[in-house]
């Protein structure tokens, strides 16, 4: 459930990146030293890397044994969420352990209790601003 928020509701929607070295993408050249903006909200709703990606299906990252085959401290360019290579967030161990216990810690202090007809959905709908 971690990852599938990560990757819906990220904390920013691009990252910035430098090229290494002249290349060639789509026609267009990008020479080494250029400044890239990746946007990482626009790969975690992709349909080439996801099927049906904004359905909340926090299985699609076990496989068989219950095990989520994307580590967000390796190479899978799906998840983005703290970068990738040596350029990647040093306080990823850190920052994984509190997105566990934060919540874990707050849902105590919350009364839930279900609408009157049962239904009632939250309001998901991004927008312009900072949260």
């Amino acid at each position: 459930m971690i990852k599938k928020t990560m990757r819906i509701h990220l904390t920013g929607p691009s990252i910035v990146r430098h090229s290494t070295q002249d290349c060639n993408i789509d026609g267009y050249c990008i020479l080494a030293r250029t400044t890239l903006f990746v946007k990482v909200w626009a790969i975690g709703r992709d349909t080439n890397n996801w099927n049906n990606p904004l359905e909340f299906q926090p299985e699609r990252f076990l496989n068989k044994e219950g095990v989520s085959p994307l580590d967000l401290k390796g190479q899978n360019f799906e998840l983005l969420s703290f970068g990738v290579g040596r350029r990647s967030c040093p306080s990823v161990s850190l920052a994984l352990h509190i997105i566990h216990t934060a919540p874990a810690n707050m849902i105590p202090c919350f009364e839930c209790k279900v609408g009157e007809e049962g239904n009632e959905s939250v309001d998901m709908k991004e927008g312009p601003g900072m949260a």
